[in-house]
């Protein structure tokens, strides 16, 4: 029986704020033509509409995708060399600039908002991953897998060269003649992966022992590479496969019993024996997570709607969309004490707001010289989460945590300057604009703009998720800037108009309120 809270809400009850918090919370960055159009079609089509797949753009790193891995060589130290490792650190700037345009640009869908989500529960790095292609080939298999088969994801992920190399699976062996078994990529799957630190009883829902067990069947992957020599220059050139190998040879082949199965298990079965044999406990897991990303900070979760989305994700049997479904129509989602609840991480903060203003003047997409003109990867290092270089395996920050001094002085003084109009590139005295956007045509999206008031009382919804007299009072106040009222109706230039648009929005981006979704 499916519990109160994850019963569906009245469809009458989806109004412009509902439409609002359901974009919000499941796309980076949702357009105000967008919360409209969801609001005058309803729930159920704009479910719909969520749940589209789409495919990126890949034409600006097409080398990084097919084909093997080519990018060192030896001696390091020889001139072919050090461009070499130049090019490898120039392929990490190609990759994260081609996903922050992916998300700024996709079509309406919460598609990248689940890619984003699994990057940073299953957090590797570029350079952990050792090449940009390894990461791009994890993204891309995240971006397949974002709202399907829970274990088809998490099997893909734990099989990955990505994180069997930040997680050093691919050193991990064993003989019969010597023990070089490595336990960290075995730990981190359980305490952050698939079972967690603490289970719904806040115990540790694993032993030592099973750590080492699990490690021992995930022993004998490999790196599959090659040396090649060069014959222009005398140097030889590293050659290597995008996937990693198993060799029987180096995996531990002796039987043994985990969660009560038995048997010589592999890295191909890990998967399948843990959802199988701790489902309750996996599935507790993960709906910890969904809840914490579009409920509730994790902190102030009720643990009985935890639990009903866990026995939500079981009786779906393990699919993200039929589960996602169901929870982005309930009662539990559209509480009103769950809104503006949670703290938009800084890449979701960043890359939303150029995607909803439609940003122009993005130089890392300038496709002559994308490395060149990185202002946007400076501007995510600078908030604390540049894509693919969490701090540690535990990923990124989460909730409150993004809140410290200098962080959200720095959230806040970027979203008043992008209202302004005001950045430069990497923020150089003097420099050219940059993250652009045309007030005007943005304005027009929420409806009439001659409606000063209802103007701002759709922004306030939009932007700040409330319709509360003081603010959109504020709003209107900084939109006239101390002009009359009859002024916005009267002969007035477009000019005056649209500098009284832009008051209004960066007023609204300006506002703490605006970190928050």
């Amino acid at each position: 029986m499916i519990s109160a809270r994850l019963v569906p809400i009245d469809p009458e009850r989806f109004g412009l704020h509902e439409a609002a918090h359901l974009l919000r919370r499941s796309v980076v960055g949702a357009r105000p033509c967008e919360v409209i159009q969801a609001h005058t079609d309803g729930l159920p089509a704009t479910l719909d509409r969520l749940f589209q797949r789409h495919t990126p753009d890949t034409s600006t790193i097409t080398h990084l995708i097919g084909g093997l891995i080519n990018s060192e060589v030896a001696p390091n130290d020889s001139p072919r060399g050090i461009n070499y490792f130049e090019e490898k650190d120039g392929r990490y700037t190609d990759f994260r600039q081609w996903w922050s345009r992916t998300m700024i640009e996709a079509p309406l869908s919460i598609q990248e908002r689940m890619v984003l989500l699994w990057h940073m529960h299953f957090a590797t790095s570029c350079n952990g991953a050792h090449y940009a292609e390894h990461a791009y080939d994890q993204n891309n298999m995240m971006r397949q897998h974002a709202f399907g088969d829970l274990r088809e994801l998490t099997h893909h992920v734990t099989r990955g060269f990505a994180m069997q190399a930040y997680l050093d699976g691919i050193g991990s062996w064993w003989t019969e003649y010597q023990n070089s078994v490595n336990e960290n990529h075995a730990r981190e799957l359980l305490e952050l992966h698939v079972l967690g630190h603490r289970g719904r009883t806040n115990e540790q829902p694993y032993t030592q022992e099973e750590i080492v067990k699990l490690a021992r069947m995930m022993s004998g992957n490999h790196i599959d590479e090659s040396w090649k020599d060069n014959s222009d220059d005398g140097t030889r050139s590293l050659w290597r496969q995008r996937d990693c190998t198993w060799r029987r040879d180096r995996w531990y082949p002796h039987e043994q019993e985990l969660f009560g199965a038995v048997g010589a298990f592999t890295t191909d079965d890990v998967a399948s024996l843990i959802f199988r044999t701790r489902a309750d406990d996996a599935a507790w897991w993960f709906a910890r997570r969904l809840c914490g990303e579009f409920c509730a900070m994790t902190h102030e979760l009720n643990p009985d709607d935890v639990d009903a989305v866990a026995t939500l994700i079981l009786e779906h049997e393990w699919d993200l969309e039929a589960t996602l479904r169901v929870l982005l129509a309930s009662e539990m989602f559209y509480d009103p004490t769950h809104r503006m609840r949670l703290v938009r991480p800084p890449a979701s903060m960043l890359l939303g707001l150029l995607r909803a203003f439609r940003a122009t003047k993005i130089n890392d997409f300038t496709t002559a010289q994308p490395r060149v003109g990185c202002d946007l990867i400076v501007r995510l290092t600078r908030l604390g989460q540049l894509l693919y270089n969490p701090p540690n395996v535990a990923g990124w920050r989460r909730d409150l945590d993004w809140f410290t001094a200098t962080d959200t002085v720095a959230r806040v003084d970027t979203c008043r300057r992008f209202g302004k109009g005001t950045l430069t590139y990497m923020d150089n005295p003097g420099d050219q604009p940059v993250l652009q956007y045309d007030a005007i045509a943005i304005a027009q999206e929420y409806g009439d703009v001659s409606n000063l008031e209802q103007f701002a009382e759709r922004v306030s919804i939009v932007l700040l998720g409330t319709s509360a007299r003081h603010v959109t009072a504020d709003l209107t106040m900084h939109a006239l800037g101390g002009e009359q009222r009859s002024a916005w109706n009267g002969d007035v230039s477009a000019d005056l108009i649209a500098r009284g648009v832009r008051r209004l929005f960066t007023q609204a981006l300006s506002a703490p309120r605006y970190q928050l979704f």
